[in-house]
């Protein structure tokens, strides 16, 4: 589903009752709107609820390192570059036919990576912590990855900063659904709004949330087999440096 970002923002102003239904937003409503949005969606990328677009990037290994950063910065290219992970589903080190899953671990911190380097030393799995620096993001390793193989780099990317309101959104209808509650929700607090109205909002809200973690889940992570099969959902790059 395609909408334009006006459109979201003109449903939004509707469900509030700020706008009729019969009515557009006008200038100073859509950049308010947009505004609003933009921090809306800052705020849902933060605490993960608002995954936009599936990604796969294979990275053959050519020189082992503890850390490779993953974005599409230009004034400082990233080691793989792709769209910077919201989070990460699933990492595999692929060699020799065989793909190998890693545990991980989704906006460690430094300091704990140290810790759970430590703890490899007694036997504890593989793994690859993520911490969500910016401008690029930085996929941790207790173990370097050999040479000659290649990571498998299963993410979720967040919807980019959006600049006009003409610009239009390719998301499924139950997140465009969730978007507009939450953003008829955020400008409810500047807007004088009756409490069952924002009630009946958030009740839309919940309701959408619920399909999308049904639907495809907040945090589902694809099995092997998926990505072999190149599964619907998901968009597969080889990086090619």
């Amino acid at each position: 589903m395609a909408i334009k970002v006006s459109s979201l923002i003109n449903q939004a102003y509707q469900m509030i009752g700020v706008v009729d239904d019969d009515e557009s937003a006008n200038g100073t409503q859509n950049a308010t709107g947009l505004l609003w949005l933009n921090q809306t969606l800052a705020q849902l990328n933060v605490n993960q609820l608002f995954p936009y677009s599936r990604e796969v990037i294979e990275y053959p290994i050519q020189t082992p390192k503890l850390s490779y950063t993953l974005g599409d910065d230009e004034s400082a290219p990233a080691d793989i570059l792709g769209a910077r992970p919201a989070f990460i589903n699933r990492v595999l080190f692929q060699c020799a036919g065989s793909a190998l899953p890693y545990e991980v671990y989704n906006q460690d911190l430094p300091d704990l990576y140290a810790k759970r380097r430590s703890a490899r030393a007694q036997g504890a799995p593989q793994y690859v912590a993520y911490n969500p620096k910016y401008p690029d993001g930085e996929l941790l390793f207790d173990i370097a990855p050999q040479a000659g193989g290649s990571l498998i780099v299963i993410y979720n990317t967040e919807i980019p900063f959006i600049v006009s309101s003409n610009e239009t959104l390719a998301i499924p209808a139950e997140y465009s659904m969730f978007l507009a509650c939450s953003l008829g929700l955020a400008l409810a607090v500047n807007n004088q709004v009756d409490a069952s109205i924002k009630l009946g909002v958030m009740a839309l809200r919940d309701e959408a949330e619920a399909t999308i973690e049904t639907s495809n889940g907040r945090n589902q992570i694809p099995t092997i087999d998926s990505f072999l099969n190149a599964g619907a959902n998901i968009r597969r790059n080889v990086y090619t440096g």
